[in-house]
């Protein structure tokens, strides 16, 4: 059995931070309750909770608003628990070093660790309560048996997106004596359906044994064929479109099965045209970029005399980059690999590329070398949320290699991006194709909901060095 999820998914990690802010602020009225104190007015409740909300931060970095996800190899609930310990130590630590003069002083250490007690009951329960329901709360749908209608690139297809198949028994249609040749040691067994009279019986309802349907446009089946298929679903059977399957499920957008009638007459695109979105984006992106300017300037310093001290060559390093609308622009980072690093040409950094000074790879995994392009963002340039601009050289390559990948710079590009927080590593064609299924998801799909989404992800990103 595997787990599909829809995109009511997406929803639940904010439902979960909406309770955890909700049971920090409620939790100090009821401590206060009990011990008969005078209640607080809505100033003070918000002043003194504050330092709870650091709280939120752990919760974030491991993973804990992600009811589902394996990232870190360790339960949902595990996941929790130690982010609430070691908040807890971090919170002893605070108050010892300041021996309780500012936030004890002011509780007393009893209200503080009850509060911290009943936060963590709250939490625990509403989570275990998540994990409980997670069948009707976020629409999963467990698939034991696959259906795919259609033969192209289905072993690219299967192997790349069901690597946790384990106990599926995938079904595929091909047609008169086509053949294709699938061999992945996840799959438990691969059942090829030859001609359609044979199709036609896994329609009818004694024969009906799998649950999920995966249609190519492109195949051929007959009118009796499709209507059995139709009844099927009239009838509960879940049945998508190729193109749609990867957008509903997978959150990017199959670019190879992608046809020009489809962008035409599906939904989204619509950031492109909405002008009060974009000049609200563009707000957000100045007030934002301004803010963390100021609170990184110090680590900006130091990560500059580090780089000065460290190697030989200059401290910022400047590339022209691709934007809106193709137009090139000049990207700021901090130095990380050696001085002339292309004085052969320019050329995709590998894993463990020679070029990357040691502290450069440092800075590389937490992402501080690419805190000088807030400049690029004060400036217009860039967006904080957006696809990441590639330079020009890379660029003629890819459009000619890759269907829609000018489409990517109908939008500003990003600081961090859907693409760069779903997809480790890239540096290759094949790569950019990965990444450019995500970015045109999040273009077609653009909301500040997304933007919210893909913001706590490159939290986690940073903190454990994941992605590039």
């Amino acid at each position: 059995m595997i787990n599909l999820y829809t995109r009511k998914y997406a929803r639940i990690p904010f439902i979960i931070l909406l309770m955890d802010i909700l049971s920090i602020f409620v939790s100090l009225e009821f401590i206060m309750w009990v011990n008969n104190i005078e209640f607080l007015s809505l100033f003070e409740l918000y002043a003194r909770n504050s330092i709870f909300l650091i709280l939120i931060i752990f919760q974030t970095v491991f993973n804990t608003y992600q009811p589902l996800s394996s990232d870190l190899r360790i339960g949902y609930i595990t996941r929790y628990i130690i982010a609430c310990i070691t908040f807890f130590f971090f919170m002893s630590a605070l108050l010892f070093l300041t021996q309780f003069r500012y936030i004890g002083g002011v509780w007393g250490r009893g209200i503080i660790f009850q509060n911290l007690i009943l936060v963590f009951v709250l939490g625990l329960v509403f989570r275990w309560l998540i994990k409980l329901y997670k069948k009707r709360v976020i629409g999963a749908v467990e698939v034991s048996a696959l259906l795919i209608l259609g033969k192209d690139k289905l072993q690219t297809f299967v192997r790349e997106n069901f690597r946790s198949l384990k106990n599926v028994n995938v079904y595929i249609y091909l047609e008169g004596n086509e053949k294709i040749r699938i061999s992945d040691q996840n799959l438990s067994k691969v059942i090829f359906i030859r001609g359609k009279k044979n199709l036609e019986s896994y329609f009818q309802k004694e024969n009906q044994i799998f649950d999920f349907v995966i249609f190519d446009s492109n195949v051929s089946i007959s009118d009796d064929t499709l209507r059995d298929l139709m009844d099927a679903k009239l009838h509960g059977l879940k049945v998508f479109d190729l193109t749609d399957f990867f957008e509903y499920y997978f959150e990017k957008i199959s670019v190879l099965n992608v046809q020009d009638r489809w962008i035409v007459f599906s939904n989204g695109f619509s950031i492109i045209s909405n002008k009060i979105a974009l000049r609200l984006k563009a707000i957000l992106d100045f007030v934002g970029a301004l803010l963390l300017l100021i609170l990184t300037s110090p680590l900006i310093i130091l990560a500059a005399f580090l780089v000065k001290i460290t190697s030989t060559g200059p401290i910022l390093y400047s590339q022209v980059r691709v934007g809106l609308s193709g137009k090139e622009f000049n990207i700021f980072k901090l130095r990380t690999m050696i001085a002339d690093a292309e004085k052969e040409g320019a050329k995709w950094s590998s894993f463990n590329d020679p070029r990357i000074t040691k502290i450069g790879a440092i800075f590389r995994k937490t992402r501080i070398d690419e805190l000088p392009q807030l400049f690029n963002i004060l400036r217009g340039d860039m967006s904080f949320i957006g696809p990441r601009p590639e330079r020009p050289e890379f660029i003629k390559i890819l459009v000619e290699e890759i269907p829609y990948y000018s489409l990517r710079h109908l939008m500003k590009p990003g600081l961090s991006g859907w693409a760069q927080v779903n997809y480790d590593y890239g540096s290759s064609v094949n790569d950019s194709l990965v990444k450019l299924e995500y970015d045109l998801y999040y273009i077609k799909n653009y909301s500040f909901y997304l933007d919210l989404r893909t913001i706590i992800k490159t939290i986690r990103v940073v903190v454990f060095g994941k992605g590039r």
